[in-house]
């Protein structure tokens, strides 16, 4: 926040600091897997199924 311009004051106003580092970890990775599906597994190729006998 600091670099956008916003100052420290975004991370003591009112003392809910501790919001931060737990809402951004479980944002983050939700947004890391949907991309990762997004951009990525879809190029894998598909897994081939085995024979029924």
């Amino acid at each position: 926040t600091a670099i956008a311009g916003w100052g420290s004051k975004v991370f003591t106003t009112r003392n809910y600091y501790f919001w931060i580092p737990l809402v951004a970890d479980l944002l983050g990775g939700v947004a890391g897997a949907g991309l990762y599906r997004l951009l990525v597994e879809i190029h894998h190729p598909p897994i081939p199924q085995p024979l029924q006998l």
